[in-house]
This record gives C-alpha cells, sequence and structure tokens, in this order.
C-alpha cells in the first residue's frame, strides 16, 4: 500500500467492482485503450483476474487508485511487464475516471508507483506505452521526466510512443 497527499494505492479488493465499473466502461477512458467500453460481466472478469494474480506478479501489478478524501476507487495503476513483441520491458501505466483528469491524481500515481520502482523494486529502467493521439497521457510522462524513446506499431491498436525514464543518479544528478 502506497499513501500520498491524497491517493492511497492499494491492491484491488471485489467490493471494488461498482467503482471500477464505473471506469471500465465508460467511452472516454476507454477511448485508447484497444477495448470498446466494458460490460458489468467483462468489468468483473478483468477484476477478478487482478485480485487473483497478485501473488504471480509480486512486486509487480495493478493496483487501485483511492482518493482518500472519498475513501473512492477512481482508476488504475501499476507495473507490468510488457509483451516481448512490444518492449520487453515493465511499464508504469496509469488510468483514472474522467471526473478526476486534471486534478494532478495522474501525476501523483506515477511519482509514487516511480519512487517504489526504482527504491524497493530497484528496477533500473521504467517505460511507457502511450497511444500516439493521447496527448493528456503524452504531457503526464513528460511531467514526470519520462523521454520520448520510440514509436510503436501496435497490431490493432494503432501508432503508439514508447517513453522511458532511468533514475537519476543522486552523485551526478543526471
Amino acid at each position: 500500500m502506497i499513501e500520498t497527499n491524497n491517493l492511497l494505492i492499494r491492491k484491488f479488493r471485489i467490493d471494488d467492482l461498482p467503482d471500477i465499473h464505473h471506469f471500465l466502461s465508460d467511452p472516454a477512458t476507454m477511448a485508447y485503450s484497444g477495448f470498446e467500453p466494458f460490460s458489468i460481466e467483462q468489468s468483473s472478469e478483468w477484476l477478478l483476474n487482478h485480485v487473483t494474480t497478485y501473488p504471480e506478479v509480486a512486486p509487480l501489478g495493478i493496483f487501485a487508485v483511492v482518493e482518500a478524501r472519498a475513501n473512492r476507487v477512481i482508476g488504475y495503476c501499476g507495473l507490468e511487464k510488457l509483451p516481448p513483441d512490444i518492449a520487453n520491458e515493465i511499464e508504469v501505466t496509469v488510468g483514472l475516471a474522467p471526473e478526476f483528469w486534471g486534478k494532478g491524481y495522474g501525476a501523483e500515481s506515477v511519482s509514487s508507483l516511480l519512487e517504489y520502482a526504482f527504491n524497493k523494486c530497484r528496477l533500473d529502467r521504467i517505460v511507457s506505452v502511450v497511444h500516439a493521439e493521447n496527448q493528456s497521457a503524452q504531457n503526464l510522462f513528460r511531467s514526470c521526466r519520462f523521454q520520448l524513446h520510440r514509436e510503436l506499431a501496435i497490431e490493432g491498436v494503432g501508432p503508439h510512443i514508447l517513453f522511458v525514464l532511468e533514475p537519476i543518479d543522486q552523485e551526478t544528478g543526471k
């Protein structure tokens, strides 16, 4: 569990279904995902998959982003291994319900995961794959010091951009 000023990042629970379905069934949320908005059955399956796979993927995984003040799941974030045909790397990912866009919660989630990834998991590099048309996500990752690495063509989903971040050396500042 990670706590920030405004958020709690924790493992998903089955009782998160109403909040996560609100998010996964929203057309704006799913616009760049390559998926249509989810039915309640698809949301339930998605949630169950993430709840049951934590032991297999630890310390990686997809986690609930909870707005601490309202104690409500507003999206997800996480670290996961990308398929080798995309990039054989660990990706940081984040998705929030539209009513929480523009509040700084995406950057807050990503920043806390980066600290976890570099300091606790001892990863030496993190990537993010962002749809080429998703300017908001590109801006988010740039604000978190990610650098554009290369363009990707992901079959069935369209053009994407691979962003890369390596930790700052505390001695050199680079």
